[in-house]
């Protein structure tokens, strides 16, 4: 008989989508060309209400992950933000980044992020091709790479990371040219070739080499250790729901309801059908390759 732990709640990082605006729009990879929510961003006192509703609720040890659909270099605020969690938590800052951006928002992002004492993950993707197989042509000409390495690249408390995705456009000499650029500066660690893509409820499947659906029942642990926030203050079960919204658990309006919403009858239920490997009548759920090795479906 095939076993697996059941989780327990334990809240370690309030993911913030500052914006779902990206620069790039048409990765192959990605599904933000299928997005179907409005464009906007988060206001810059509701992100701070955020920051302190968090604090307030699980302590200065939560970590604070700013990414969501969309490229956070296309948050104006984003330093400010930066500092305002270097103000108010000890945890850890995560970005994940395209490096798209004006050189001069970069250049202020890593400032930012060396005024704080916070360990930081700065985790790049070097998008290559687009949705038809051509070269982005921004990656291309604008990847702001040697910016954040000359700031930050030997600051211990910040690993940093760069990326390749790899999809059926993606060539041999693609990767090729990914790892002479890389490794010699990062070395193999902090170099990664991703060839097992995310299928993103489906959109992306047509276009990967090979897709990481998960084989076994391990329970997905995201509703357990993740409190999702979109730009907007609504909160769905995690991140891979942001192309429609299918399943939106509340709606953050003052800082007390991020503790609500997090121990809310709703979040309790969810997790309970996923501590039960059920979800084969839960959309998007049953549609995500992090459940794909659930007995029940």
């Amino acid at each position: 008989m095939t076993t697996y732990e059941r989780l327990t709640t334990d809240i370690v990082a309030i993911q913030m989508e500052l914006t779902n605006a990206c620069a790039l729009q048409q990765c192959a990879e990605c599904c933000w060309r299928y997005m179907e929510r409005p464009i906007g961003s988060m206001p810059l006192d509701f992100a701070k209400m955020v920051i302190n509703g968090a604090v307030e609720a699980f302590g200065t040890g939560i970590n604070f992950n700013l990414n969501g659909l969309g490229e956070g270099l296309s948050y104006p605020h984003l330093p400010e933000i930066i500092r305002y969690i270097g103000q108010k938590s000890k945890g850890r800052i995560e970005l994940f980044t395209s490096l798209i951006g004006p050189p001069e928002r970069i250049t202020e992002v890593c400032r930012a992020l060396l005024e704080v004492n916070n360990n930081v993950l700065l985790a790049t993707t070097c998008h290559i091709r687009d949705a038809e197989g051509e070269v982005l042509k921004k990656t291309a000409n604008h990847f702001q790479f040697p910016t954040i390495y000359s700031m930050l690249g030997n600051v211990p408390r910040i690993d940093l990371h760069v990326a390749t995705n790899v999809s059926i456009y993606t060539t041999e000499e693609d990767i090729k040219t990914f790892n002479d650029v890389f490794l010699p500066i990062l070395g193999k660690d902090k170099v990664h070739v991703i060839e097992r893509l995310d299928s993103w409820l489906e959109y992306i499947r047509p276009v990967a080499k090979e897709c990481s659906d998960v084989t076994s029942p391990a329970v997905c642990d995201y509703l357990y250790r993740v409190l999702f926030i979109e730009w907007n203050g609504k909160v769905t079960q995690c991140c891979t729901d942001t192309i429609k919204d299918e399943l939106v658990i509340g709606e953050i309006k003052e800082k007390d309801d991020i503790k609500k919403i997090w121990f809310s009858p709703a979040m309790e239920l969810l997790r309970e059908r996923h501590n039960n490997l059920d979800c084969k009548d839960l959309s998007p759920c049953n549609k995500c390759s992090r459940t794909h090795g659930y007995l029940t479906r």
